[in-house]
């Protein structure tokens, strides 16, 4: 499908339209080959996971396994929400397109006392985690204190903040 793709002039906006409207039809000629992506383009380091997946980028896209990869990611924050809503919750992510799931771990939801932690309900970091992955999705934390999610109600005390 690409090579016919590159071999077709493509026509944006609907001619009928354009043409009624006095606009100019503009023509996109993707017939030439395209040009081959520059390796070691980037210093990324350590890029082989210790399953041996290996993630890479060049000069025009990343890669998982040497293979082009355009990952799509996503907030969700597992401490606002009820634990039992999560499998469901993250299902709907992975059905709309999304690949790796973001979520703030917010040091006032865990630790509403100071030095008592809480990881139990809807705190349960790692519950959610092997949902995620049970259903094929990444997770990538971002751990706080100040995590940029509105998370107001309590400073905490050890970090000057």
């Amino acid at each position: 499908m690409n090579h016919l793709i590159r071999r077709l002039p493509l026509l944006i906006g609907l001619a009928a339209a354009t043409a009624a409207s006095g606009q100019t039809v503009l023509h996109i000629d993707a017939s030439a080959p395209a040009k081959t992506p520059l390796e070691n383009f980037l210093q990324m380091g350590a890029s082989v996971s210790p399953s041996g997946e290996r993630i890479g980028a060049n000069s025009q896209y990343l890669t998982c396994n040497g293979k082009p990869w355009m990952p799509v990611m996503g907030e969700f924050h597992y401490s606002r929400t009820p634990a039992n809503e999560w499998e469901t919750e993250l299902r709907k992510m992975k059905a709309a397109g999304i690949d790796i799931v973001a979520s703030y771990i917010m040091c006032n939801h865990h630790e509403a006392q100071d030095g008592r932690f809480d990881w139990k309900g809807t705190r349960d970091l790692r519950r959610f985690v092997q949902l995620a992955a049970k259903e094929g999705l990444d997770v990538v934390v971002r751990v706080g204190p100040w995590v940029h999610a509105e998370v107001r109600s309590r400073r905490h005390p050890r970090l000057g903040g």
